[in-house]
Order: C-alpha cells, then sequence, then structure tokens
C-alpha cells in the first residue's frame, strides 16, 4: 500500500518500490490528478481506479452511480412535499461529488422547480448567509450533513422540523449520531468485489476493451427527511 502526499502529486513523485518492482496490478483508491495518474500509467501495470473516474483517461474504473443517487436523493425530498432544495458541496471538487450534483439538477428539472445559485452552498456559506433558506438540503456526504445540523442548530433551527436533510454514504454509527440520517447507501463490499474482478479480467486480458463498472445506492430512510405532504393533509 502507497500513501501518496498531495506533494508527491503535485512533483509527479512514484514510489520508488511501485517503480523498482514488478506488479501484477494496481488499484488506484481516490481521485487523484490526471498528470499523476498518466504518470502511473507509464508503468505499464492493470491499473483499476476505484471510486473515481476522469473521462479523458481511458482506463478500467469501479465506481458508485453516483448521478442516479444524486437524482434519488432529490426525488424523495421532492416526493416528500419539499420545492426548495439546496445542495451542500465540498471544497475540493470530485468527479463523485459532481456526478450527484447533477442528478440532483435533473431531479429539479424534471419535476419543474427551481434550480436557484444561491442555495449552491459550501458549509461556510450557510453560517454567513442571511438570505431564506430552502426547506431541504441535498448534503454531498454524511459528514457535510453532521456539520451542517450543527451549523442550523446554532442558528436556532432543527432537523427534520424546519429543515431536512438526504446525505451519502450511510457511513456513520448511529450511536456517535444525533440524529439518524436519512442517507444513500453504497455497498462498498460489492464494489470492493467488483474492482477485484475487473483487475483480474485485465491481467488476463491486457488488450481487451476498458470498462467502468458502476455500484447503484440504495435510499436509506430514517429521521432527517419530513413528510410536508402530511402537513398539508392535516391542515385540511
Amino acid at each position: 500500500m502507497f500513501i501518496i502526499s498531495p506533494e508527491d502529486e503535485d512533483w509527479l513523485v512514484i514510489p520508488s518500490t511501485l517503480s523498482g518492482e514488478n506488479f501484477d496490478g494496481l488499484f488506484i483508491g481516490g481521485e487523484i490528478n490526471d498528470s499523476y495518474l498518466f504518470a502511473l500509467r507509464n508503468l505499464d501495470v492493470p491499473m483499476v481506479g476505484i471510486d473515481f473516474y476522469i473521462p479523458e483517461i481511458d482506463m478500467d474504473y469501479v465506481f458508485a452511480d453516483n448521478f442516479h443517487a444524486g437524482y434519488v436523493a432529490t426525488a424523495h425530498l421532492i416526493q416528500r412535499g419539499h420545492k426548495k432544495i439546496g445542495f451542500i458541496k465540498n471544497e475540493i471538487k470530485t468527479s463523485s461529488v459532481t456526478d450527484r450534483y447533477f442528478g440532483y439538477l435533473k431531479a429539479l428539472n424534471r419535476y419543474g422547480l427551481e434550480c436557484s445559485d444561491e442555495w449552491y452552498f459550501a458549509l461556510r456559506d450557510i453560517e454567513r448567509f442571511d438570505g431564506a433558506l430552502p426547506t431541504a438540503f441535498v448534503c454531498h456526504n454524511d459528514i457535510a450533513a453532521l456539520s451542517l445540523i450543527q451549523i442550523l442548530k446554532n442558528r436556532g433551527l432543527s432537523v427534520p422540523g424546519e429543515i431536512c436533510t438526504v446525505s451519502f454514504d450511510n457511513l456513520i454509527l448511529e450511536e456517535e449520531n444525533p440524529i439518524a440520517l436519512t442517507t444513500m447507501d453504497i455497498d462498498i463490499k460489492l464494489l470492493a468485489e467488483k474492482a477485484f474482478d475487473r483487475l483480474v479480467g485485465r491481467i488476463d486480458d491486457r488488450n481487451a476493451p476498458y470498462k467502468r463498472v458502476t455500484i447503484g445506492a440504495v435510499l436509506i430512510e430514517k429521521g432527517t427527511v419530513k413528510n410536508l405532504n402530511k402537513e398539508i393533509e392535516s391542515d385540511h
């Protein structure tokens, strides 16, 4: 296992053991910059990228279907009566979060809802935003959702009482949470199995067409989404 520092990535420093020994295959876990990935490809070792992809670089990738997951997460909020939905982004642009965002946009477009640039937030933006907040947020992962809940609490707002959230990964243990998160669950074990199978396939046939294998996500409904439709029904 090789841990690549940001400095090594910037200076294209390949670990000496990796470049000096023969390996049957290589997994790349997590997104790295284009130049470093090109440098790794020059090693001429079968490789599989895990949990990311770079459209301009042909190789095998295995990753979650983040576009569809973003759509499903957003559609879930819409079907619960939410019409003003924001998106919490990460500070560093990655393919997984970008695809989740585009899935969010597609859901808004399909249901004919407003997509406001004002509602595309980094977490730090929420603290100083003085306008009217959406009634719900799609958060790029569970950690961001927990941070958002705390920020909203500091502003005197409760989740899901006044604002709701859907996030991604289902990684947070419930006993560590102030509230059980409604989240998109990605089967990490299946992702690992598919990545292993793909690398073995690449080792067996170096000339086979490259593949991009996607893993679906499942909505796990817990405690951070309020059904506004029920409130409307009760008013009548």
